[in-house]
């Protein structure tokens, strides 16, 4: 990660979907960036208002959606839920001419330059994230890719291989976990390459059925992370994450 703070400003924003908001930023900054960081990161240093003023700051991590070093503007996809966090929060109310501040990118932890079989699994929190990994894979990659979104109004239409399935599932409260038993019933390769993330309990159990059901602990392109825990403030899930 690189630690030199960055100041971005909003160059537009509008809802992909209705639970989905994706926000253009420019600055001079981004010109020395390439494309090479799509579905890398960036710590956001987001105002808290604290007693009226915003006196204080949290540092959230989000995916850069796609970035274009020649009209110097950075894309984020932000999921929109309540209760919102802080960087939920300003990004629901961001207008254009609004500035903040990243530090980043920091590297990209899945590769999506290896033919072969591919299998996804996240939530609306990481699928900007799993999307911009789709959107670079070769184009003879073939595979499965489970979303869960809030809605059916959330499915979004992306660029993808021929060979590599979207499945939409639209999450139920208090269901089970719908994509780990879709999941159940692949028959994964023994060199899948692997990206599951999203709220931690979700991502727990699948991946404790992928290490002890399937070889997909001698693959070595294989992703898993959780970005969120129910009920949780950021805090609180990074150090349940430590647990993962």
């Amino acid at each position: 990660m690189i630690r030199k703070s960055r100041t971005i400003k909003v160059k537009s924003n509008k809802y992909v979907t209705p639970n989905m908001k994706r926000i253009v930023f420019e600055s001079n900054d981004i010109q020395q960036f390439s494309s090479d960081y799509n579905g890398a990161y960036v710590k956001l240093v987001v105002p808290v208002e604290s007693k009226g003023f915003f006196s204080k700051t949290k540092v959230r991590p989000y995916t850069i959606r796609s970035i274009d070093n020649e009209t110097k503007e950075l894309t984020m996809d932000f999921a929109i839920h309540k209760p919102a966090g802080p960087a939920t929060n300003w990004a629901l109310n961001a207008v254009v001419g609004d500035e903040i501040s990243f530090m980043g990118p920091g590297p990209k932890k899945f590769q999506t330059n290896i033919e072969g079989w591919y299998l996804f699994a996240a939530d609306m929190s990481a699928m900007p994230a799993a999307i911009a990994a789709i959107e670079e894979l070769p184009k003879n990659s073939i595979g499965e890719v489970f979303f869960e979104i809030i809605s059916k109004e959330d499915v979004q239409e992306f660029n993808k291989p021929v060979g590599v399935n979207i499945h939409w599932l639209i999450h139920k409260e208090n269901s089970d976990n719908e994509q780990l038993k879709e999941i159940q019933k692949l028959e994964i390769p023994d060199l899948a390459n692997v990206f599951v993330a999203g709220e931690i309990e979700t991502v727990k159990q699948i991946k404790q059925f992928l290490l002890n059901e399937t070889k997909v602990k001698n693959a070595n392109n294989v992703y898993i992370s959780s970005y969120w825990k129910i009920g949780k403030t950021e805090e609180e899930h990074k150090r349940a994450k430590m647990k993962l």
